[in-house]
């Protein structure tokens, strides 16, 4: 497998950007959203099965910090329109288009 990430360091800093933001959580809320985040996690993981965990938990987190710094940078982009923008980015690359 080949990797070219745009940010290097980035899995290095996004597992610090993800304890900073569990911190910021209290014990209730950090233990719902790691639930939530496992099941989301899981089925992922279920639905590929003959692909490395690790290449769907990078593609997975490369997805949610791209959409994560898109919601940053453009406020005015509505969370239905970043699901959107998720959904499309996977439908242009299934179809080759980028």
């Amino acid at each position: 497998m080949t990797y070219a990430p745009l940010w290097p360091g980035w899995d290095t800093k996004t597992r610090e950007v993800i304890d900073g933001l569990k911190a910021d959580l209290n014990d209730e809320l950090r233990d719902a959203i790691r639930d939530l985040a496992g099941d989301v996690g899981g089925h992922l993981r279920s639905e590929f099965p003959d692909l490395d965990p690790t290449i769907v938990g990078w593609v997975t987190m490369r997805a949610a910090s791209h959409l994560s710094a898109l919601a940053t940078e453009r406020p005015d982009v509505d969370p239905q329109n970043l699901a959107l923008i998720g959904l499309l980015a996977g439908e242009y690359i299934e179809a080759g288009d980028v």
